[in-house]
């Protein structure tokens, strides 16, 4: 019969015989066709089973978020692009390439008395 009955139907010894003599004769038509009361064994169990869903589908969420955080690694394309967008941005921005004291002094488009404008 697999539990279909609440136990405070049979405090009205007639509702739990009819529910009884209701679930064994639909199982023999289809085991879906049973009633299920709320407390009963099978109510109980599709209440954990449906529990445990949740549960499971909540942990699949939350692993697929954390995966979403972390960073992909990148191609060797993409480190290309990423380099010369940074020094392309470094340039724009000032930062360009740091020359030593020996390249300015040896440039061709600085002289020392321009240096010396330049610091006073």
């Amino acid at each position: 019969m697999g539990g279909g009955i609440h136990p405070a139907e049979w405090i009205f010894p007639i509702v739990g015989a009819t529910h009884a003599a209701y679930n064994a004769a639909s199982q023999q038509v289809s085991p879906q066709a049973k009633l299920d009361t709320p407390g009963s064994a099978d109510a109980r169990r599709d209440e954990a089973m449906a529990k445990d869903r949740d549960t499971l589908e909540a942990a699949r969420q939350a692993e697929a978020e954390r995966q979403a955080l972390i960073p992909r690694p990148q191609t060797a394309a993409e480190e290309t692009n990423s380099r010369k967008r940074a020094m392309a941005a470094s340039e724009v921005l000032g930062g360009g390439r740091k020359r030593r004291v020996s390249q300015t002094l040896t440039s061709s488009d600085a002289t020392l008395s321009g240096l010396a404008k330049e610091v006073m």
